[in-house]
């Protein structure tokens, strides 16, 4: 058993790395979090940030891609953050603590209102879509009174920056 799992676990090491070359981040995020997996091959719980780059690719969004590229070019020294990772944390505080856990003296907190307003946006264009809506809506990830936008405004070029993240 021991020897399949080592085996396993370098095919998917290699795997990942090449969807990261390749581009393909959510793939990548999605390999990596089956790495985590192989300490406990028995566990079959599906991170919240993986299912959401799922509904967000069933829906044609091209939200992981942009922010998967986002946190991989602002990672740690100690490895590449995932967008994945990310919202599936902050997820967990929520949902088994009761608050966001944030640094001592609330370091963190933009990045927590980012996800937050982006989450929400997500939703928002989600449920527009499956309306069929195809008017103009006010993203909650632009500040202020704007122009409306297209339910479909975020695509793959996309800066980060535009979706709330610094």
């Amino acid at each position: 058993m021991k020897e399949a799992l080592a085996e396993t676990f370098k095919k998917i090491r290699n795997l990942k790395v090449a969807a990261d070359a390749a581009g393909d981040h959510s793939g990548a995020a999605a390999l990596e979090a089956i790495e985590g997996k192989l300490s406990n091959a028995a566990n079959t719980e599906r991170k919240f940030g993986l299912a959401l780059a799922d509904l967000l690719e069933r829906f044609g969004m091209a939200d992981t891609d942009i922010l998967e590229e986002h946190y991989g070019a602002d990672a740690s020294p100690g490895g590449k953050k995932r967008w994945t990772n990310v919202v599936s944390g902050y997820r967990s505080d929520v949902i088994h603590h009761g608050y966001l856990h944030l640094g001592p003296d609330g370091e963190g907190w933009r990045e927590a209102w980012a996800v937050i307003n982006h989450l929400h946006d997500i939703m928002a264009r989600i449920l527009l879509q499956a309306l069929e809506y195809d008017g103009g809506y006010q993203p909650t990830v632009v500040p202020g009174h704007s122009v409306p936008f297209p339910v479909d405004w975020v695509k793959s070029d996309t800066p980060a920056g535009k979706l709330g993240y610094g």
